[in-house]
Order: structure tokens, then sequence, then C-alpha cells
């Protein structure tokens, strides 16, 4: 009954709390062995608002008592339902390149309610387990060494420019971490110093609030696009906002040092690397939260 009624579009506590109060079972599967949740990832590959609906259902569904660890006959979980549907878009990407799903386009923004419903997937145990609320201890450890290295390396490695002279941006590839995340058409073929040292400045950003200098003075955080902005306007440490401003004037964002951070810690074969965030998608901080 509850599959049959998220299949239509219902998903709020009104309309499926009153079927579960009618006497329908939040768990119960169908002949396939799959429950409403695993109903949910069925979804993923639609308009938004479909999406959406499916994040809503899930959510409801969870807080009505529904199980997240029930495995239909193929052996997987709602979790691993979505995660299957979302490898299979993304594998139709891949192997068909500029073509797409229907309803598929890549991209943060149509990532956003994928990820929201992995989360909402999670059984409770799993959930207990995150760090922040989105990280595995796993991926939030890759994180950190990435966050550190990257952080350390862009400051010792900042290069030399003459006064009000560009430097080729190709050459900033080998010099400055991650510079390969600035989309061609931000970065240019030549870059300023106040371009090249905000960018710099955005890496020192993400590593103080991840790896914080001073854990005594405040905790490790995630490091999300808001948290890095206001570390960077308000920060604890020093920052030439000349550099900041220049770099966001010009097209900089905080995403692009948060997409490649995401993607060294990722480990693609595994559950984990669809579980991070970032507040204003989600992850991923790490494409969720």
């Amino acid at each position: 009954m509850l599959i049959h009624a998220v299949m239509n579009g219902l998903t709020s506590e009104e309309h499926l709390g009153l079927l579960v109060r009618l006497g329908a079972n939040p768990s119960d599967a169908d002949e396939f062995g799959q429950t409403a949740l695993h109903a949910t990832a069925q979804f993923i590959g639609h308009q938004k608002a479909t999406r959406e609906s499916a994040v809503v259902a899930a959510n409801t569904l969870v807080g009505l008592g529904a199980s997240c660890s029930v495995k239909d006959v193929y052996g997987h979980t709602p979790l691993e339902s979505a995660l299957k549907q979302i490898r299979h878009f993304a594998d139709f990407d891949g192997a068909f390149g500029g073509l797409k799903a229907r309803h598929w386009q890549p991209g943060r923004d149509d990532e956003k309610e994928a990820y929201e419903l992995l989360l909402a997937l999670l059984d409770p145990t799993q959930r207990a387990a995150l760090v922040f609320g989105v990280l595995t201890p796993r991926q939030n450890h890759r994180l950190r060494f990435y966050t550190e290295t990257k952080g350390d390396m862009a400051r010792d490695a900042a290069p030399e420019f003459q006064s009000r002279t560009p430097l080729p941006s190709e050459d900033m590839e080998w010099q400055v971490p991650l510079w390969e995340y600035i989309p061609q058409s931000v970065r240019g073929e030549e870059v300023y110093k106040s371009f090249v040292y905000g960018w710099i400045q955005v890496l020192e950003a993400i590593k103080e609030i991840h790896s914080p200098q001073d854990s005594a003075r405040h905790a490790p955080a995630l490091p999300t696009v808001d948290a890095i902005t206001r570390e960077l306007v308000q920060g604890r440490y020093r920052y030439d906002h000349r550099y900041t401003d220049f770099f966001f004037r010009n097209g900089g964002k905080v995403e692009y040092a948060i997409d490649g951070l995401l993607d060294l810690a990722e480990e693609s074969e595994d559950l984990e690397w669809l579980i991070a965030a970032d507040d204003s998608l989600i992850a991923f901080l790490i494409r969720s939260a």
C-alpha cells in the first residue's frame, strides 16, 4: 500500500502517516522484496520536483518507523538501490559522452537531492558514525590529510610575480595546488597575482576550518562554502582581503577548491564516496549537508 502511495506522489506525513495509522506497515515489502523506501530510489533520474518529493517521502517513512536495512530479492537495501540508480546514470553519461539521460543532468544542483536521499536512507547506526553528520570516519581522515597538505603546499609554493605583470595561467598548474579545478574560462590564459593569492588563501582557510592550528581555541568543523567564506572575511588568522576580493570579483569560487579536495578524498568503489556535504548543495562539501 505504501509503495503504491509513494509511486503515485504521496510523500507527506499527513498522507503516509494516515495509511500507517490505518494499518499499513512502513517496512512491508512487495513480491520483489522492495519496500516503500526502495521505491524512493526510482525517482533519482527524474525531474527536480520529483527528486525533492522522493527525499520528503524517505524522511517521512523513516520517521514513521520504516527500516533502512530491509533487503530486496537482489540483496539490496534502499541505500544500495539508490546507489545503483546513481551509478546507472553516471555510467550512461560516461558511455554516451554529451548525451544525457532524459532527466539527468550531472552537476551539483542535480546532485543535491540524490545526496539528501542517500543520507535519509542511511541505517541509524551508519548515520551515528558520520563525522559532522555527513562524512564517514575514513573519509574525514582522508579529507583532513588533503586539506592539510594542500593548504601547506599553497602557502609554501606561492609563485613570484613582477608588479602588475600577469603570468601564464598554465604555469600555475605545476606550482599552485588544485589549480586545474578552476575552470579555464575563469582562470583565463594569463593570471594576476591577486587572483592566485586569493585562491591560495581559500585553501589556507579550508585547512584552518578542518584542521585548526589551535584546537583549544576552536574545534574542527566541516569546511562548507559558508564556513570558508566567513573564515576569509572574519578570519581568526590574517588574510589579505585585497586578494580574496579580487579572486571573487573575477569569478573565483570556494566550490572549486571543495570539489578538488573531495575528488582527492573520495573512493569511488565505496559507498562512502557519496556521503559528504557542502551546505550550499549539500556534500559534495563532499558533494551533501
